[in-house]
């Protein structure tokens, strides 16, 4: 919601949080590209997630579709160089609803909502369906109006990113957005534009990351270190695990790890802002706190309620 001069800032407050958090922009890129469209750019209907459906049924005519699981087996897991073998998911499931206050400079200016609403396949894969909606306040909307959606398919076996899109409505700015992960290729894949990309193995996405971080031990002075992508770029990320610390918000009282997101880049660290998040201390790891301090401001999002999942089924 930090307006940006062409009229839209391509980004919400909520998305620039999970975007430097997961480190899928430099602040340079928080605004919205020069040739950045009304239209539905890289946009594809959505079949109803109540059932299956593989990124070959959601191509345009015009694209390479990828291949579906009826084409072949689907292997029994990937190769995740560096990752911990032993990753279980104890920290979120089917259910889960978080919903969190965005204030900018001191003045709520929207609330946004994550949650992990269905699950379905995705080449064969079952996948959690994770959604994300960031909205302005009725006073905010006034003077700019966001609504922004994004949905992530994250994969229940592998944990990583099958697939990802946004739909960004932010003032008279407007786009859309979708890839779909080929991990076994180690490809990304925009069907609207008929084009694939090079990624890193078990690449993730913004949203997937967050729940990935969730799963994982965080111990104090520990590192954690993964690839994510976006709009068509690759971002290596370093998860710093500095302190524990207990933390007050709308949504209760919560004993947490403070993490510090840095984005990574040959030979150097790539960090124009700083961020920090409160995870609960406990099997969930629940994000409950966000604080940046960036260029433009500061941003503070809070946790005011929650719905616990199913735990214990991935």
């Amino acid at each position: 919601m930090v307006a940006d001069k062409r009229g839209g800032s391509g980004v919400s407050l909520l998305v620039i949080v999970l975007a430097l958090l997961l480190g899928a922009f430099s602040l340079d890129e928080l605004r919205a590209p020069a040739h950045a469209q009304s239209a539905s750019e890289d946009s594809v209907a959505m079949p109803d997630s109540s059932q299956d459906f593989t990124p070959a049924q959601l191509a345009p005519e015009d694209s390479v579709a990828m291949p579906d699981s009826s084409q072949g087996p689907v292997p029994a897991g990937l190769s995740c160089p560096g990752r911990v073998d032993s990753v279980v998911n104890r920290a979120f499931g089917l259910g889960e609803r978080l919903v969190f206050a965005v204030r900018y400079a001191g003045i709520t200016a929207g609330s946004s909502t994550l949650s992990v609403d269905d699950t379905t396949r995705i080449d064969g894969h079952l996948c959690y369906v994770i959604n994300n909606r960031t909205q302005s306040s009725k006073e905010f909307s006034i003077v700019y109006k966001v609504d922004d959606r994004a949905t992530a398919w994250f994969d229940m076996e592998n944990f990583v990113s099958r697939g990802f899109e946004k739909h960004l409505r932010e003032g008279d700015f407007k786009t859309d957005q979708q890839v779909w992960f080929h991990q076994e290729r180690n490809v990304a894949r925009y069907p609207s534009k008929n084009l694939e990309i090079e990624t890193p193995p078990c690449v993730m996405d913004i949203l997937s990351s967050i729940y990935y971080v969730r799963m994982l031990p965080l111990e104090v002075g520990a590192e954690v270190v993964f690839d994510n992508h976006e709009n068509r770029k690759n971002y290596p990320l370093v998860v710093k695990v500095l302190r524990k610390e207990q933390v007050k918000v709308d949504a209760g009282f919560f004993s947490c790890v403070v993490v510090e997101p840095v984005l990574r880049e040959p030979g150097l660290f790539k960090h124009k802002g700083k961020l920090w998040v409160w995870l609960t201390d406990d099997e969930t790891h629940m994000p409950v706190l966000m604080k940046s301090k960036i260029p433009v401001g500061s941003v503070k999002v809070t946790l005011v309620d929650y719905q616990r999942g199913e735990r214990g089924d991935g």
